[in-house]
């Protein structure tokens, strides 16, 4: 869970546990619940970082997969570790790529 602004995220966990008290609801299905949420946030977590281009992203969604490699600054930052990887080798063999057809146009 990401933290909201002014502890906002503490009262509504604050309310919540509050409104569970209330319906009776037993402190050992509350923890239940809350280490099913966090290894359900880990696996996200874990499934994101390994996330990674492949060839049908560029065969399939060519415009959207070079804008993402070129323009996306924050994959990394964002927990898309393999994929920051790759961008920053895609980047180098578009830059590559790049020189070579304008060598070629200024020699032809």
């Amino acid at each position: 869970m990401e933290p909201l602004k002014n502890g906002t995220m503490k009262q509504s966990v604050e309310q919540a546990r509050v409104e569970l008290e209330l319906r009776n609801v037993p402190q050992d299905q509350i923890q239940h619940a809350e280490y099913l949420s966090k290894k359900t946030d880990r696996y996200e977590d874990l499934k994101r970082a390994k996330e990674s281009y492949s060839v049908c992203d560029f065969i399939f969604e060519p415009a959207g997969t070079i804008f993402e490699v070129l323009v996306s600054w924050e994959l990394k930052k964002d927990g898309f570790l393999k994929k920051a990887e790759q961008q920053k080798r895609l980047r180098i063999i578009f830059g590559l790529m790049i020189l070579i057809v304008v060598i070629y146009i200024k020699l032809t």
